[in-house]
Order: structure tokens, then C-alpha cells, then sequence
């Protein structure tokens, strides 16, 4: 068991300089708080993985005991001491504000939080987008368990999808206990971030079952542009310890080449490959990295470009095939066939 000390000599300056300012949050009290965290306990190594579960069919969704009016009041800077209050910030982001808008939201710890007893709801998707701060100030919150979530499971989901100048920085915050199940793009901190800005000292330690083919980090599954400084955690990934912080396309995919799919010249997309394991085969595709269409293929070989494109549907498609197998979930079995439509409707290969 490894537990923190603070020298003595910064002690004595914390006490020295309590008789000479009474704002504890800045100058040498504030200095040794964001260095050294304003944690109320210490944290045993052996206990930084293992959920307090007991039961998850009593585990309540938070946005069945959100307060509405409290939300309201509290946002769009979030001050959170207590479970409660962590819950109500997180609603105003993904139920209070018109879906569609993009807003800053601040979310400040000023003490340690437990989240037993709840199924976390991941803060932000691509239809109620945030930007801002998460700011622990040395807190923890320990025991966040998340269930099948979405595409992005993790504390945060999804922010702002990046299209304009606005940043998301975490920093100065520890996850212990965490407990996440599903996600294509799954981490403790955060599932997908397209925004820049700087992650520091940030924590994280727990557990994450993903399935084959998903996007993980210990930090955040999909991060393409924050930069993370001192930062660092472990989990229990499927059962094998894993330290990778972001990016890491760990779980291999034993499908994604059971079938081909190639484009003719005439516009359509045709699929060879024939696995009876395949349950529920269908066709996904992503125009600008968002899923536009889906569909079951049935008995079809092929697939016209005509059943997904509009006339004001330009630019970058990704086509591939999708199926479960052996009872679990939706695995991508194919390449990606990537191309681009001008805006006139041809498509280039």
C-alpha cells in the first residue's frame, strides 16, 4: 500500500501562511493543493480497481434523480461538493439545454465524490454539445459505473465536435473504482474528444469490458487533439491490466476481413464473402465520420450509392459491413471503403 506525505517543510509554509491570508485557494495553500490534490482520503493501490457493485439491478440511472430546477440554477459553472450536485450538472448538459446548440460549462470539484449506486450517463453527445472545463482540484470520484452507453462511454461522451476554436481541459481530477461496459470508443475520462485544449494531471484506474475492434484508452477511447500532461492510470481491460492513456486499438478484430466489398463504375458496392455465422449482416455507412444510413443486407449482394446519397449530401463516405457473432455485439466484418462525393453528386473513388 502506497499512501502520500507532504514534506514537512511545505507544511510549515501551509501553516505560515494561513496566519497571512485567509484565501485558501491561493498562494501557498493554493500551490500545495493543485500539486498534491484536496483528496480527504488516501487511496491503497489495491483498491483503486474494483467497483462497489453489489447488485447492478439496483443501480439507478442519474437522470431519474436529476433536479431540474437545481440544474437550472447551478449551470453553466458548476461548483459540485456532493454526488447530487455531480448528477444535476451532468443533466443540464444532456436533457436542460435545446439539443443541437452548443454551450460552456465549467464543472468544478470542491470534495471528493461517490457515485455507488448510480448508472453514470456519459456528460455530452453530438446532440447536446459542451465545451469548457473539468476541474478537480485534487478530488476524486470514485465508483462511476456506466452500461452500454452509446458509441462513446466514459465520463464525458462526446463535447463539441471541433468545428470551431473551443477547447475542453481536464485537469487536477482521479477516477478509481470506475467500472465501464460497452462503447465502441470507451474510456474512464472520456469516450470520443475531437476539441483541443490540455488534460493534466489526471487520473484514472478501473475497469472497461469492450468488445473486439472497439477504440480504448485508460484516459479517453478516441482523443484526436488534447495534450495530456501528467497523466497516468491502469485498468483491468477484459480482464488483463492495460495502461495505455488514449488511441489504442487494442482488441483485435478476428471479422474484418470475412467479407470484401469493392464500388463498380456504375455506383453501386458489392459484398463477396459468405460466413452463415454472421448474424444480422447489414451495411453501415458514415458520411464525415457520423453514421448516416444502415440497413439489413438480407439476401443482396450489392448496395447503390443511391439508396444513402442526397444532392446536398457532400463529402467523405465510409462504407463497410456490420454483424454479430457468437452472441455478442455488432463487429464491423469487412474493409472500409472510403470515397468522396463533389458537390455536383458524382462520386470519386
Amino acid at each position: 500500500m502506497k499512501k502520500r506525505s507532504i514534506p514537512v517543510c511545505l507544511l510549515l509554509a501551509a501553516v505560515l501562511a494561513v496566519q497571512t491570508s485567509c484565501e485558501v485557494n491561493g498562494g501557498v495553500i493554493g500551490y500545495l493543493i493543485d500539486s498534491f490534490g484536496g483528496s480527504e482520503e488516501e487511496i491503497a493501490e489495491e483498491e483503486l480497481y474494483i467497483p462497489k457493485i453489489s447488485d447492478e439491478t439496483k443501480l439507478v440511472p442519474v437522470y431519474q434523480v436529476a433536479d431540474w430546477w437545481d440544474s437550472m440554477s447551478g449551470g453553466p459553472d458548476f461548483r459540485v461538493s456532493n454526488a447530487q450536485e455531480l448528477i444535476n450538472a451532468a443533466y443540464y448538459v444532456n436533457h436542460v439545454f435545446q439539443s443541437g446548440t452548443t454551450l460552456r460549462v465549467t464543472i468544478t470539484l470542491t470534495k471528493d465524490i461517490d457515485l455507488s449506486g448510480y448508472l453514470w450517463e456519459p456528460i455530452g453527445s453530438i446532440y447536446h454539445q459542451f465545451y469548457g472545463e473539468i476541474n478537480g482540484q485534487g478530488h476524486t470520484i470514485k465508483n462511476m459505473t456506466i452500461r452500454d452507453a452509446g458509441d462513446c462511454a466514459g465520463f464525458i461522451g462526446e463535447p463539441s465536435l471541433g468545428y470551431s476554436d473551443n477547447e475542453l481541459v481536464v485537469r487536477n481530477i482521479t477516477f478509481t473504482n470506475a467500472s465501464i461496459t460497452g462503447g465502441k470508443k470507451a474510456g474512464i475520462v472520456c469516450g470520443c474528444c475531437k476539441l483541443p485544449g490540455t488534460w493534466k494531471k489526471v487520473k484514472a484506474y478501473g475497469e472497461i469490458t469492450a468488445d473486439a475492434g472497439a477504440v480504448v484508452g485508460v484516459i479517453g477511447g478516441d482523443i484526436t487533439k488534447a495534450t495530456m500532461e501528467k497523466c497516468s492510470g491502469k485498468v483491468i481491460l477484459n480482464g488483463e491490466e492495460f495502461s495505455g492513456l488514449s488511441n489504442c486499438d487494442v482488441l483485435e478484430n478476428p471479422h474484418e476481413k470475412d467479407f470484401n466489398i469493392e464500388m463498380t463504375n456504375d455506383g453501386r458496392i458489392y459484398r463477396t464473402g459468405n460466413y452463415t455465422s454472421a448474424v444480422r449482416l447489414r451495411w453501415v455507412v458514415l458520411l464525415n465520420g457520423e453514421k448516416v444510413f444502415e440497413q439489413e443486407c438480407g439476401d443482396g449482394l450489392s448496395l447503390s450509392t443511391e439508396s444513402y446519397e442526397t444532392e446536398e449530401s457532400s463529402g467523405a463516405y465510409e462504407v463497410f459491413l456490420e454483424a454479430s457473432f457468437d452472441g455478442g455485439k455488432a463487429v464491423r466484418c469487412s474493409n472500409i471503403l472510403e470515397y468522396s462525393k463533389a458537390v455536383n453528386g458524382e462520386p470519386a473513388a
